[in-house]
């Protein structure tokens, strides 16, 4: 014989792995709690509802005998309504809410001028202009997340330009093309950025370029970042003339 459950509210048979009532939608194992407080047949002589819901936790008011069959209501209805959620929906909530919150702890956060106020985990393909960050692995061949920095804090890197390839070329550019690029591009404008030639700085140029793949589907922008070797920096380098 076939398992199932049958409505509390509308009394229509549901099979067994239904969540909810396929008729009128009521969660199996919720007790159904009537939305008029009037006399029900059957109650006791002289009953009247309580002035509050009592699922609600909120003591009710004056009141006579209350006669819970008059309700429909079972011991398993006075339980908190997250006990009768599906541990699916739990697990859904938990992953939802846990990573909005794991974001907002562990995620950098920009000023509404654009600068960032809050360091942390930055996809590198957000990095903007005057951006401070560190690599989180500088051995790693590709670099998908950064560790954006307030300039003012410790840092590595300071961007200094965003631009993009010619969308015409359609095969992964060569070293001396990726090069050519930086040379056109990225030189002239590190000095309109930091206030001095590159040849005659003692600050070199990092690149960023997308990969093969990323190249594949289209992708060509390209960053230019200043840096001092190995030593971190604690402040912007626009207009240094370093």
């Amino acid at each position: 014989m076939a398992k199932g459950w049958k409505c509390a509210r509308c009394s229509t048979a549901n099979d067994d792995q239904a969540i909810t009532c396929s008729k009128c939608g009521l969660l199996r194992g919720s007790a159904v709690i009537p939305t008029s407080y009037g006399p029900s047949p059957g109650a006791s002589p002289g009953w009247q509802a309580p002035t509050q819901d009592p699922v609600a936790g909120v003591p009710p008011g004056p009141q006579l005998p209350f006669d819970p069959g008059a309700w429909g209501a079972t011991a398993a209805a006075q339980k908190p309504l997250w006990r009768r959620i599906p541990i699916g929906w739990v697990i859904v909530a938990v992953l939802v809410f846990g990573g909005g919150i794991a974001n907002a702890i562990f995620n950098a956060s920009r000023t509404p001028d654009g600068e960032i106020s809050k360091g942390g985990d930055l996809s590198a393909t957000e990095l903007r202009v005057g951006d401070c960050f560190d690599v989180k692995d500088p051995a790693a061949e590709t670099i998908a997340d950064v560790t954006a920095l307030p300039c003012a804090e410790l840092h590595k890197y300071e961007v200094f330009f965003v631009g993009a390839m010619s969308a015409a070329e359609h095969t992964y550019p060569s070293e001396e093309e990726l090069d050519n690029y930086v040379d056109l591009y990225c030189r002239p404008t590190f000095y309109t950025y930091v206030g001095k030639i590159y040849a005659e700085s003692e600050l070199d140029i990092f690149t960023l370029f997308p990969t093969n793949k990323g190249w594949g589907e289209g992708d060509r922008s390209v960053w230019c970042a200043v840096h001092l070797g190995d030593t971190r920096l604690t402040a912007s380098v626009k207009g240094s003339k370093r």
